[in-house]
């Protein structure tokens, strides 16, 4: 409440659970999102067009935490759904 100076604690509490039904539980990168980007980003720099989404992805670490079960015991923690 205090780091986004919210004095009413309903409103500070409907926007953590707001929170909590949208986050992602596992943030793992989206080819899709990232092809829109460069396709916006072609508008301003035609150079972006050329760029290869799939080389710019490093999702190891995610992978890990998840594949040791780190990403579904963080979630749990914070009643992530």
């Amino acid at each position: 409440m205090r780091g986004l100076q919210i004095s009413d604690p309903t409103v500070a509490e409907d926007g953590y659970q707001d929170l909590l039904t949208s986050i992602e539980r596992k943030p793992l990168p989206s080819l899709e999102a990232l092809r829109n980007i460069r396709r916006l980003m072609a508008v301003q720099n035609p150079k972006a067009a050329n760029v290869k989404v799939e080389e710019l992805i490093d999702a190891r670490l995610i992978r890990k935490l998840d594949e040791n079960g780190y990403m579904d015991k963080i979630a749990a923690a914070y009643g992530l759904r």
